[in-house]
């Protein structure tokens, strides 16, 4: 009786409702099924694009389930699923978009039955939606603010995406760089020490032939110090021979007095004879005294020698003179041909022999400083030497006689 009485009213009611769906037909001029249908959309909501929504709620599953799913896949990090979801953001649209349009949709179900509503709830003011929206805004800041980050959060991506990615990006950098970098670091140790390191194997040369060098260096002390050993051995030739010399120079002292003592020890030759040298030296004075003193007596001869030959001289001049008519007779000429030069050149001649003389007549030196005192007081000019010159010669002629003289005796 209720089943009867039940479907009779709902086939009045749907009796009306076509009625009333006629009428608006015929009031606005559009067709029963349009406006059935808007009529139907406005109390019920889109239904396909809820169903829709919840195909892909379902899809997606629940939001708290996704985030616990994010977090363990951020613990994980399948780059894959990362890609993967990636790509399923890209197609669905932007994540902070679609849950405002989620929660949207819940509260307030049809767009234009929010807009409806919205009106109402200005005219009425309802707290708990007003509330709702400044819990919202509160969340999300300015509104202007939130749709400018919008904007930019369609250009960049996903915002919590793009945050955990920065993130991973910055701690690793690239994946496929990170692990080629971390393969390097572990063989090679620290970056910043293998950047170093590979500088100076630029310079340097092979890695084998650096550690080799490093190997030494480490016997040899200071690197700086190395390296301008190292310019100084390629100048110098072998290493063998620099370590020799290394050794050498430990022994001998301070490297720039070595360099100098070689250079002097190139110029005077053997070192244990400059050494002998500078010995002598020392017991006879200034070395500058030394030169002059031998470059004096080079020109003068020794002087004790000379005052000996010639008092040896004197002694066999007047034999010869006594014995040798010829020899006088010479001597005569000689004086004749000199005669003719004139009286002056006589005069001088004759006080320059007797200067000789009286030097031949003193006793004989035994102090260098008087035997100096009296080497300075001889003539050193051009024509004392000529003079000295020609009683040599006077010397010589006499000792050729005197041979003369002996081989006629026999």
């Amino acid at each position: 009786m209720f089943n009867k009485i039940g479907f009779r009213t709902w086939k009045s009611g749907k009796l009306w409702l076509y009625m009333g769906v006629l009428g608006s037909t015929i009031i606005l001029g559009s067709s029963p099924v349009s406006a059935m249908d808007s009529v139907g959309n406005q109390s019920q909501g889109n239904v396909l694009e809820r169903r829709q929504r919840d195909a892909e709620n379902r899809s997606q599953g629940n939001v708290l389930e996704r985030r616990q799913r994010d977090a363990e896949n951020r613990s994980q990090g399948n780059v894959l699923e990362r890609r993967q979801r990636d790509a399923e953001n890209r197609s669905q649209g932007n994540v902070l978009e679609r849950r405002q349009r989620d929660a949207e949709n819940r509260s307030q179900g049809n767009v234009l039955e929010r807009r409806q509503r919205d009106v109402e709830n200005k005219s009425q003011g309802n707290v708990l939606e007003r509330r709702q929206r400044d819990a919202e805004n509160k969340s999300q800041g300015n509104v202007l603010e939130r749709r400018q980050r919008d904007a930019e959060n369609r250009s960049q991506g996903n915002v919590l995406e793009r945050r955990q990615r920065d993130v991973e990006n910055k701690s690793q950098g690239n994946v496929l760089e990170r692990r080629q970098r971390d393969a390097e670091n572990r063989s090679q140790g620290n970056v910043l020490e293998r950047r170093q390191r590979d500088v100076e194997n630029k310079s340097q040369g092979n890695v084998l032939e650096r550690r080799q060098r490093d190997v030494e260096n480490k016997s040899q002390g200071n690197v700086l110090e190395r390296r301008q050993r190292d310019a100084e051995n390629r100048s110098q030739g072998n290493v063998l021979e620099r370590r020799q010399r290394d050794v050498e120079n430990k022994s001998q002292g301070n490297v720039l007095e070595r360099r100098q003592r070689d250079v002097e020890n190139k110029s005077q030759g053997n070192v244990l004879e400059r050494r002998q040298r500078d010995a002598e030296n020392r017991s006879q004075g200034n070395v500058l005294e030394r030169r002059q003193r031998d470059a004096e007596n080079r020109s003068q001869g020794n002087v004790l020698e000379r005052r000996q030959r010639d008092a040896e001289n004197k002694s066999q001049v007047g034999q010869l003179i006594g014995k040798n008519p010829l020899l006088s007779k010479s001597i005569i000429s000689r004086e004749n041909n000199h005669s003719s030069q004139g009286d002056s050149n006589k005069q001088s001649f004759s006080k320059k022999v007797s200067q000789v003389t009286n030097v031949a007549n003193r006793p004989m030196l035994t102090n260098n400083s008087r035997t100096i005192s009296v080497i300075n007081k001889l003539p050193k000019t051009g024509d004392d030497q000529n003079v000295i010159f020609k009683l040599v010669g006077f010397g010589l002629i006499l000792l050729t006689s005197r041979c003369g003289l002996r081989r006629n005796e026999n």
